[in-house]
């Protein structure tokens, strides 16, 4: 077998695969046409398992990203559409291609990898682990009324408008000073904002308002669809924590005209009580969202806040499919000085996935030591300090 990128050439059957295995249509003519085409870029992050014959057997999409973590942008790889034919399937070709990937990861200098898994504990054998919960609340408009508007708010006119266009600058830079403030957000290119904000309000159903602070500054942006009775808020961030209160104002206006209720995916550390009124537990659902890994062990402890305490913490780290990261690493409490070592004793000893979740913030070291694939040794108050539960969050799907 051979696990590498497709080409151009492959990339029909590569699209044709994932549409047999995620039952989706495809444009065949449009596949032809682009095989014949040159300097194509829709095939550069397919990577698949060929037989000796050449057939595809399994294959994989590999996307780069920037992705937030401790507050700077590194590198993470989107992992989606993995998928084997029937006929190759529990014959190890995924695992060969996770192999071939991580490599390719960790050489190109990813610090994260993140995928939206069918199967939690199918992924986890690669040192994936859960990273990121929301909460589905569903509620009534009248939940938010206490909220009172004190913003302005515009309404964004997407580029059909012409010269009635909105600027989108604000609202990227509201949405990127928000991501910053939580681990493994994305940060979005000019594709992923088109996708998000050009569509025409007047036959999507779709909406997107700007709001400004009382000198005219960018505050927060709120993006919803209508579906029905409901209200499904898109997206929304704030560069202000008081622009989450003046979201829930402007959104407290929107019932009646046949609307009943508005349903928002909010970061799970938030609590819900503190945008409504008068919270009942059977309005929100915690739900998990797709897993994270540690690509570079080393270059995410040196990113870590650290508590400004004298001394260091030893952490061994076990991880079967990059020897980098399957180590002994001195950390210091003071500074981002980290040493990896060859031998000596650890104060803790943990899997890569689960130092996939608690170098994230998404645990604590507490709840990390609830696992089996945690033991502390010594030094619990140090790396309390330094593994304190975080903001940990992800909008994008890909």
């Amino acid at each position: 077998m051979q696990y590498r990128a497709i080409t151009q050439s492959e990339y029909a059957d590569y699209v044709d695969m994932q549409a047999q295995a995620f039952f989706f249509s495809v444009d065949r003519e449009k596949l032809r046409t682009y095989a014949r085409e040159e300097g194509g870029e829709h095939h550069l992050n397919g990577r698949a398992a060929f037989t000796p014959e050449g057939t595809m057997a399994a294959c994989l999409t590999l996307i780069p990203f920037e992705q937030y973590f401790e507050g700077q942008l590194v590198g993470m790889g989107g992992i989606g559409g993995v998928c084997t034919r029937p006929e190759y399937r529990r014959q190890g070709h995924i695992r060969e291609l996770f192999r071939l990937i991580f490599r390719e990861m960790y050489d190109r200098g990813d610090v994260l990898s993140y995928l939206y898994p069918f199967s939690m504990a199918y992924y986890r054998q690669f040192g994936y682990e859960a990273a990121g919960a929301s909460h589905h609340l569903s509620i009534p408009f009248s939940a938010l009324a206490h909220h009172r508007l004190s913003a302005s708010v515009q309404p964004f006119m997407p580029e059909i408008y012409a010269d009635r266009a909105s600027d989108p600058e604000p609202i990227v830079e509201i949405y990127e000073k928000w991501a910053a403030g939580y681990n493994l957000m994305v940060s979005r290119d000019g594709g992923r904002w088109q996708r998000l904000l050009e569509r025409d309000p007047a036959n999507d159903r779709w909406r997107t308002f700007l709001l400004r602070d009382s000198c005219g500054e960018p505050l927060a942006y709120v993006v919803f669809s209508v579906k029905d009775e409901t209200l499904l808020v898109e997206d929304a961030a704030w560069a202000w924590p008081e622009g989450l209160g003046q979201i829930c104002a402007f959104l407290a206006g929107m019932g009646g005209a046949g609307l009943k209720t508005l349903k928002w995916q909010l970061c799970s550390y938030l609590s819900p009580e503190l945008i409504t009124a008068d919270w009942m537990p059977e309005q929100a659902k915690r739900e998990t969202i797709g897993m994270n890994r540690i690509i570079n062990a080393r270059s995410a402890l040196e990113l870590l806040r650290r508590p400004g305490l004298p001394g260091a913490v030893t952490l061994r780290l076990e991880d079967p499919w990059l020897p980098e990261n399957n180590d002994l690493f001195r950390v210091s409490l003071a500074d981002a000085a980290v040493e990896p070592r060859s031998d000596g004793p650890a104060d803790l000893e943990l899997s890569i996935a689960a130092a996939s979740a608690l170098f994230t913030g998404y645990v604590s070291l507490d709840e990390a030591l609830l696992r089996t694939d945690v033991h502390l040794r010594a030094q619990h108050d140090a790396l309390t300090k330094l593994f304190p539960k975080k903001p940990v969050f992800i909008r994008d799907s890909f």
